[in-house]
């Protein structure tokens, strides 16, 4: 029927342009990197989950990148949790594991591997973030060493009370 020619010539010109574009896509996602990131964060993402008794660090900022670079001479495995994209890209170039995202969210911190973590630190700029850190990880794993950053007084005993089993001011 007339119909049934009109479809199948619609048929043909969509699948020959999606076709064309898939191959002209092609190049530049090979060219650019994009598929070699993904891969590699792919790569990377599978062994995490296969990590056991790592330490999971919960922002890299100053000092947080402080801390990452005295536990990696001290040759642990680290798991770096970061909402900075910028970050997140320089640290998947120095070849650490990373999980980009927001360490106050349950998911990220199960990315992590947090179960079977030994060691969480939170190093986060606001203490609140870092008391719910703090208070997620104790609920998904009770025998986790806890180590948290602090930058006001009143906060101290608001992290004991959360789990935190030590807690560091570095301001003072």
């Amino acid at each position: 029927t007339d119909e049934g020619r009109f479809f199948t010539i619609f048929l043909i010109l969509v699948s020959f342009g999606t076709f064309a574009f898939a191959l002209s896509s092609l190049p530049k996602y090979l060219i650019t990197g994009t598929f070699q990131r993904y891969y590699k964060k792919y790569k990377m993402d599978s062994r995490i989950q296969k990590l056991e008794g790592h330490v999971v660090l919960c922002g890299a900022g100053r000092n947080g990148m402080e801390a990452l670079q005295n536990l990696l001479m001290d040759g642990q495995e680290v798991v770096i949790i970061e909402n900075d994209e910028q970050i997140a890209t320089e640290l998947q170039d120095q070849g650490l594991y990373y999980i980009e995202g927001d360490a106050t969210e349950e998911q990220f911190l199960r990315m992590a591997g947090i179960e079977k973590a030994s060691a969480l630190i939170a190093a986060l700029p606001k203490d609140t973030d870092n008391v719910f850190v703090v208070l997620t990880a104790r609920e998904l794993n009770k025998s986790i060493s806890i180590v948290s950053r602090c930058t006001q007084d009143s906060s101290e005993s608001k992290l004991k009370i959360a789990g935190a089993n030590v807690i560091i001011m570095p301001d003072k």
